[in-house]
């Protein structure tokens, strides 16, 4: 492979000599070399200056120009040329472009055996060049690159190499090498490349090193062994100093491995290739050889972290005290200034330094110098002061390195914040560089890169700290302060007090620790606890200053801007962590999270919370969301659900919330609450300081209802709960999520407790109440009081409806399932086909096992829940008139009870209705002064009324009625009855069997056939004109039609097996006549109405039987014998059902007989 260089500067003896041949790529290339690895060509000396003939290449850029016109060259090559790139002949020598690539065509001469590496950080390098064999090739190290890297890119394009010469600062087993050192300790990083450089050798290649003490002590020697290793070469190294003999140097290599062939350099280069010490100077003072023109100008190493550079001068110089001075001088403290390149450089570069450096003739020596500085290489620190006074010393065996005390300083740190103060010091500490002050102040946050104004302010100031900062090692810094005191700048509303400072930071973050605080947070929250964070961060440009703590206490509501607790109103929240972020403005904003509360400063609430959200900003209420929780309200109320808002602005707070659930009762939290429960509720409440001066209340709460703890009492409905505490109206608007709630409350409702329903009532399956209720709450009871409610008796729709209901219901709190009603109203029959009625009703349940004797209020007065015995009681009593199919007409004292029993799907209701006292008519006109008909009077009934339903079927219902009574007739003009009578009436489709219970004793409804039956029975004396008398069973039936506004009724009235005496005296003992036994009687009353008109009733009577006479003296009469008696006027053919076996009779007058009134029969 061809390594020779691809771009090439030859310089000729005879510049403007025409050039007639293009660039031959042929040709061997000398001179100034541009490298293959992109390396350009001249750069940081300048001008080129012609040295000797040797190859010069230089890893670099290019500046300025690259041969003055005016320089005197002469060659020893006279028959070069000179040819551009672009094909122009280069006169004069400004014409050379950088980019310009110039070589000599043809010229043949021997490719370069020796390459000579020299590093760009030696002074004067350019002496060493006098003293290289002008065929070998020369490479000046940059400065500003890793050297081995460079020696390795050059060497990847040689072979054949016999030797490699190498010029650097040394000192023992380490050697500077571009801006690297190579030591010992890292010799192991660099082996991979440093074998590499064997493909450019030959077998019997050497390596020859050039740098003071490389090779002195057992650590030098083993890096120079190692070399050997590495490269298969044999490798020459000096163990004194290396360089010119009038500073102690010589260009001998003392220690080698292997046989040395090539011959070393002879340079004539004045320096010495090491740096200049306090030691080297003492060591020249007192040998006598001291001569300021051996090292000026100079660099002075003070100490291994500091060195001063110009031109030194001897002040006082005698045998016991030397003084070196200097005047603007460079000067620089910190990492990096032991190596030849300023790369690694990190510290304080200094100008403008006027230097002294004092030496007694001990050994021990002091220096200071003054000046500007500035850090170098230090990523994100600015560091300015007025003043800058850099010290060192040596007393004896105590060595004080360089420290640096700056004045009136002002220090930038990076992009979090700003350090200010009387005195900083500075030092160098083990590698790293160290910055101390104390009684200094701070700035971290928002506008801290703007000292000038606080209008962008937004932090964090600390006041007589201390502070210590230290830049390790490799990038970036880190600090900490230990103690200050701390306050929140410019952020109006945000006030902050902490016993301690406590911080660590670097160049984008700061983490102070404010500890045992308190921190307020506008008029509405304020913080307490062990340790507040505060954090300002610089995350790729994005800034974030913000506090946070965790476990701390805080309060929210009224009264947080003041110390005092007697003010506050509001939550109290333990374990809590804070979020506040610190914005441009001066405004904030913050989140505080926590999972424990307390309510303070309002006396009986007590509220808790699984989760605690709190959120604030700059001029924005405080608002608060609590997760899953609980709020109880002395004994009135208690509330809970998933969440509940909470919201203050210092001067008054509330609480709001929808799908909350509420209860009133005993028990609350409990696994047996008795109460009433609320539930999908919305709540309005204010918090607010009142006239008295403590905490009061109002609420709002609207729901549904549920009475809990009571099996037996079923409770739906919506429900309105209001309390006002605070002792003076109230008229407040409380937001409610999207909507709000209005909190209204008149002067007469300063101290109100009121709980209002729309509620429906199961009552043990017994009464369905419906209407507007009003609830009590007291130490152990609920009273529950209603006017103008509702109240149903029956299922599905049919039984006994109760309306203008005023009722009282206890509900006992500390009992389960123990309660009592009471209430009246009207009642009326619904829902049963053939069965209608009403009347005024009471209806009584009693549950509690115990007497009672409370009144409850309603809005419309009082009801006395009034029970005298502790028995169980469930009715409904009071007085009712029924009809029945428009047949009979009852009228009593009734008394309802009711059973309900369920057979898989099918439930079957049953109302056993007892009437005392009753009357029952079978006629027209009742309760009517035109009344005719059949009446049962003093009489006991037993209806029972069913309901039966079965899902996805239709309800069935029927009833059923037995009475009993005393019997007569009405306005049937000439005829009555007396006796007892009975009726009884089935609708019910089945048999029936069920004895029912009323005020005066029981009565038994019994059907044993499913036949619908309608009959009046009984026992009894009809009289007819004082005439006839008849006397036995009967059988009474009605029928009633309505046509064109005219309602026709008839009375069927019959009788057989019966005993009938036509006569006078009819029942005394002077009666006189005929005596019909066995007999039968048929009666028939026939009546009309319209609705203003009521006819009188007509009849027609027959009777027949076996006769005889009675009372009639010596004369005797048996046969059979009739009585027929027509006063209807018409035809007449009826026939009545008799008896329970299905007899009859039949009335029957034909034509001819319209008004008939006839006794017949056959005598013997």
């Amino acid at each position: 492979m061809d390594k020779t260089p691809q771009f090439s500067l030859t310089l000729d003896a005879q510049m403007g000599q025409p050039l007639e041949q293009l660039l031959n790529l042929d040709a061997p290339l000398f001179g100034v070399v541009q490298s293959p690895m992109g390396v350009d060509a001249i750069a940081d000396i300048g001008t080129l200056q012609p040295m000797s003939n040797a190859t010069l290449m230089y890893l670099g850029s290019i500046e300025g120009s690259v041969i003055p016109e005016s320089s005197s060259i002469a060659w020893a090559q006279p028959e070069m040329g000179l040819l551009a790139s672009n094909s122009a002949v280069v006169t004069p020598w400004d014409a050379v472009q950088p980019e310009d690539v110039l070589t000599n065509p043809g010229l043949a001469v021997p490719i370069p055996k020796e390459i000579v590496f020299i590093d760009g950080g030696v002074e004067n390098y350019q002496e060493i060049l006098k003293g290289v064999n002008p065929w070998a090739e020369v490479v000046i190290l940059g400065s500003d690159r890793d050297g081995i890297s460079q020696i390795t890119e050059v060497l990847s394009h040689r072979d054949d190499l016999s030797a490699i010469h190498i010029f650097s600062h040394g000192n023992e087993a380490a050697l500077n090498l571009g801006d690297t050192k190579l030591t010992q300790k890292n010799l192991a990083n660099y082996s991979s490349q440093i074998q590499t450089w064997k493909s450019a050798l030959n077998d019997t290649a050497d390596i020859l090193l050039y740098g003071c003490d490389l090779a002195s002590g057992i650590s030098g020697q083993q890096f120079i062994n190692q070399l050997s290793y590495l490269t298969g070469a044999d490798v020459a190294a000096s163990d004194d100093l290396t360089g010119a003999s009038i500073l102690g140097g010589d260009w001998l290599l003392e220690y080698t491995t292997g046989s040395i062939e090539t011959t070393a350099i002879q340079s004539s280069y004045s320096g010495v290739l090491f740096d200049l010490t306090i030691a080297d100077i003492y060591t020249a003072w007192q040998s006598g050889t001291l001569d300021p023109n051996n090292w000026n100008p100079a660099t002075l190493k003070l100490d291994d972290n500091s060195f001063v550079s110009g031109q030194l001068t001897i002040g006082v110089n005698n045998s016991q005290t030397l003084e070196i001075k200097g005047a603007s001088l460079g000067a620089f403290v910190g990492t990096g200034a032991s190596t030849a390149t300023t790369a690694d450089d990190r510290g304080l570069s200094f100008s403008g330094v006027n230097v002294q450096l004092t030496l007694s003739a001990n050994g021990n020596y002091d220096y200071e110098f003054a000046g500007q500085a500035s850090l170098t290489n230090v990523a994100d620190l600015a560091l300015s002061a007025d003043r800058f006074i850099a010290t060192g010393k040596k007393d004896g065996a105590t060595v004080a390195k360089t420290t640096v005390e700056l004045n009136d300083f002002d220090l930038a740190l990076g992009s979090v914040g700003r350090l200010t103060g009387n005195t900083l010091a500075y030092s160098v500490q083990n590698g790293s560089l160290e910055i101390l002050t104390d009684n200094a102040a701070a700035y971290f946050g928002k506008g801290f890169d703007t000292p000038l104004t606080d209008e962008d302010d937004a932090g964090l100031q600390i006041s007589n700290l201390n502070f210590n900062l230290s830049v390790p090692t490799g990038a970036g810094y880190s600090y900490a302060i230990t103690q200050g005191t701390a306050a929140i700048s410019d952020v109006a509303g945000l006030s902050l007090s902490a016993a301690n400072v406590v911080a660590s930071g670097d160049a984008d973050n700061v983490n102070i620790a404010l500890t045992n605080f308190d921190l307020g947070l506008g008029d509405t929250a304020r913080l307490s606890g062990t340790t507040l964070n505060f954090i300002a961060a610089d995350n790729a440009g994005t800034k974030t200053t913000k506090f946070t703590t965790t476990g701390a206490t805080a309060f929210v509501g009224q009264g947080a801007s003041t110390s005092t607790l007697s003010d506050d109103i509001g939550l109290e929240v333990s374990n809590s962590s804070l979020n506040l972020l610190l914005n441009e403005g001066h405004t904030y904003r913050y989140d505080l999270n926590a999972q424990s509360l307390a309510m303070r400063g309002l006396p009986g609430a007590v509220i808790s919370a699984q989760t605690v959200a709190i959120a604030g900003a700059s001029g924005d209420p405080t608002q608060a969301t609590l997760g899953n929780f609980t709020l109880q309200l002395a004994n009135d109320l208690r509330l809970s659900g998933d969440e509940l808002g909470f919201l203050t602005d210092g001067d008054k707070t509330t609480l709001a919330g929808n799908n909350l659930s509420g209860f009133v009762g005993n028990g609350f939290g409990s696994a047996s609450p008795i109460g009433l429960g609320i539930s999908n509720a919305s709540l309005g409440m204010l918090l607010k300081e009142t006239s008295g001066g403590t905490g009061g209340y109002a609420v709002r709460l609207d729901g549904r209802a549920a009475l809990l703890g009571v099996p037996d009492v079923k409770v739906t409905g919506s429900v309105a709960v209001a309390l006002n505490r605070m002792g003076e109206a109230i008229d407040e608007v409380i937001p409610l999520g999207a909507t709000t709630k209005s909190l209204v409350f008149t002067q007469e409702e300063a101290n109100l407790t009121q709980i209002k329903g729309l509620l429906d009532i199961d009552l043990a399956g017994f009464a369905a109440l419906q209407g507007s209720f009003s609830i009590e709450q007291t130490a152990d009871a609920l009273l529950i009081g209603a006017t103008d409610a509702s109240a149903f008796v029956g299922a599905a729709g049919s039984g006994v409806q109760i309306s203008n209901a005023n009722l009282g219901l206890l509900v006992e709190t500390d009992r389960a399932n123990a309660f009592a009603l009471v209430g009246n109203g009207d009642a009326a029959i619904v829902g049963i086909q053939g069965l209608t009625g009403g009347g005024s009703v009471s209806l009584a349940v009693n549950r509690t096992g115990l007497v009672v004797n409370q009144v409850i209020e309603t809005p419309g007065g009082t009801v006395e829940v009034k029970f005298e015995d502790d028995s169980e009681v469930t009715e409904v009593s009071g007085l009712m008139d029924l009809s029945v199919e428009n047949y009979a007409i009852l009228k009593g004292a009734v008394k309802v009870n009711k059973k309900a029993t369920k057979v898989g799907n099918v439930t079957e209701t049953q109302l056993l209705v007892g009437v005392t006292d009753a009357t029952a008519f079978v006629g027209t006109g009742a309760g009517t002064k035109d009344a005719s008909g059949f009446e049962l009077r003093d009489g006991r009934l037993g209806l029972v009324i069913e309901t039966k339903t079965e899902p996805g079927q239709a309800t069935q219902e029927g009833f059923a009625l037995v009475g009993s009574g005393l019997a007569g007739l009405v306005g049937i003009d000439e005829l009555s009855l007396t006796g007892g009578a009975k009726i009884a009436i089935n609708r019910m489709g089945k048999p029936v069997d069920v004895t029912i219970d009323t005020l005066s004793g029981s009565v038994a409804v019994k059907f044993d056939q499913a036949a619908d039956v309608t009959r009046v029975t009984g026992s009894g004396m009809l009289n007819l004109m004082g005439v006839v008398q008849a006397s036995g069973d009967f059988g009474i039936d009605k029928t009633e039609t309505t046509t064109n506004g005219v309602t026709k009724s008839k009375l069927l009235l019959g009788m057989k097996n019966s005993d009938v005496f036509v006569g006078g005296a009819a029942g005394t003992p002077s009666q006189s006549g005929i005596q019909i036994r066995d007999g039968e009687l048929g009666l028939v009353v026939f009546s009309e109405k319209t609705a203003t008109t009521v006819s009188e009733s007509k009849y027609a009577f027959q009777a027949s039987g076996s006769a005889g006479l009675v009372g009639v003296q010596d004369l005797t009469l048996e046969g059979d014998l009739a009585v027929r008696i027509n006063r209807t006027g018409i035809l007449v053919d009826e026939t009545v059902e008799v008896g329970l076996d299905g007899d009859s009779v039949r009335i029957n007058f034909g034509a001819g007989q319209e008004n008939q009134t006839r006794v017949k029969g056959q005598l013997i």
